[in-house]
């Protein structure tokens, strides 16, 4: 379980985390919770590599990104990264800047899926 959350976190952790998502070395986790950091400056680049990691995750159950500040366009990406997933069960992703482009995705993403999305 990795709880990074709350911590004040921004656009450079953000890159820190989105070069050790994309390194492997945390396909281990269980639990990814990020929730109530402002990743608004770098949504982009996170979902991006949120991305490469639930592709190569083969335990990841639940992710939280809650508050993060992230825009319609990075939820629509994340709603794409998240179809990447077979052992996902739960997503919280409420609180962020999300329009219907990225709710209808998210909600779609988790109905291909069988996740329980949390908006």
């Amino acid at each position: 379980r990795v709880d990074v959350s709350g911590n004040h976190l921004g656009v450079r952790a953000c890159g820190t985390l989105a070069r050790a998502l994309r390194s492997g070395c945390t396909s281990g986790f269980v639990w990814l919770f990020l929730y109530g950091n402002d990743f608004s400056a770098g949504d982009q680049e996170l979902c991006e590599a949120l991305a490469v990691f639930l592709a190569a995750s083969t335990k990841l159950e639940q992710l939280a990104l809650q508050g993060c500040q992230l825009g319609d366009e990075a939820g629509a990406a994340l709603a794409d990264a998240l179809v990447g997933s077979s052992t996902l069960r739960h997503v919280y992703v409420g609180g962020n800047h999300f329009g219907a482009r990225a709710r209808s995705a998210m909600a779609q993403a988790a109905g291909t899926r069988g996740f329980n999305i949390h908006l």
